[in-house]
């Protein structure tokens, strides 16, 4: 009888899961849920940005692997900068070891053996961190509440780059030069390597010009070509982008005349930013609604200086552009001269 008793212990346990000989009586196991998770899209693939809802992103899918139903489980998203989470309910918990970005308690009954693709909104990047490498980590029952048949199974990881954001990327120019600007947030603390691009063009940054929400960089006077293309511009670490690049021209500005006005021959004198060499560079004089008039004779021409002598035209005011063969390079025309 005891070969027949060692023989039914393991039979039975095997086949049934649930049954087991205690001493000499039947002991009937718990059947308990077992909840799993995992991504359905893998890796997230996007553009993800500091501050953003990445809801449609994270698709979640809860499976129940248990002998019995359950109801009420929670599911959080947990970002962190590591693989390893610690998880805390606290929403503002290190983004080290882990800071929840959603949750949802889904109230619904979910049998042994069925899935349910649970959608929680919002899943927002925290606007308190930068750029860089990011793990979202999904917890099917974070605290525990729920009694499962096994408890190491709840988490599921994807790896994410987090891009900064920015809202804001043009040229302008103080006393001195002209300069790429960078409005936004999550650039982070400054290093060596991040580095700003226009076109081909390759320019170091400086920690003096670098905080977290403004970047400006500033490149040699003859680096960049003045004129109407388009230039892609964006942050890199190195090689790797760390913002949404934006299209940008790059251009003069003209920021002052002396004088402003006077008859025709007068001698007139522009500060310029960005002037660069003149080349095929001319001087014009275009009315209020942006038709070319006349060309201008330069008398002088500098990086940062231009001087001109009026040419023969109606009295009016008008405005002065920098063009080369035809293409517009001023990006401020703002500057007049009235013809008495």
């Amino acid at each position: 009888m005891k070969k027949t008793i060692s023989w039914l212990i393991p039979a039975l346990a095997v086949f049934s899961c649930i049954f087991f000989f205690v001493g000499d009586g039947l002991w009937t196991a718990p059947a308990l849920p077992d909840l799993t998770v995992a991504l359905k899209t893998g890796p997230l693939t996007g553009q993800i940005l500091v501050g953003q809802d990445i809801s449609s992103l994270v698709r979640v899918q809860v499976t129940n692997r248990g002998l019995s139903a359950v109801s009420n489980y929670a599911v959080a998203v947990v970002l962190s900068t590591n693989a390893a989470i610690v998880f805390s309910p606290d929403l503002h918990a290190s983004i080290t070891t882990g800071r929840m970005i959603g949750q949802r308690v889904v109230t619904k009954s979910l049998a042994p053996g069925a899935s349910e693709v649970v959608s929680i909104k919002p899943v927002k990047i925290p606007a308190d961190i930068f750029w860089g490498n990011h793990f979202v980590t999904v917890v099917v029952d974070p605290a525990n509440q729920i009694a499962e048949g096994r408890e190491n199974n709840n988490a599921a990881l994807a790896s994410c780059f987090v891009l900064a954001e920015t809202t804001l990327i043009e040229q302008w120019y103080n006393n001195t030069a002209t300069f790429i600007h960078f409005n936004g947030n999550g650039f982070g603390p400054w290093k060596s390597t991040l580095v700003v691009r226009v076109g081909p063009y390759t320019i170091p940054t400086m920690a003096s010009y670098w905080s977290n929400v403004h970047v400006q960089a500033f490149p040699a006077p003859d680096l960049i070509p003045v004129g109407d293309q388009l230039y892609d511009v964006g942050l890199y670490d190195g090689t790797k982008a760390i913002i949404q690049t934006q299209k940008e021209s790059w251009g003069i500005f003209l920021t002052a005349v002396n004088p402003a006005s006077g008859p025709v021959g007068t001698s007139t004198h522009l500060m310029c930013a960005n002037c660069q060499a003149q080349g095929t560079k001319k001087l014009a004089l275009y009315s209020l609604s942006y038709q070319f008039v006349a060309e201008v004779p330069v008398t002088w021409w500098t990086m940062v200086e231009v001087v001109g002598t009026i040419p023969i035209v109606p009295a009016g005011s008008y405005y002065l552009m920098i063009t080369d063969n035809g293409q517009l390079l001023t990006h401020e025309y703002k500057l007049t001269f009235t013809v008495n």
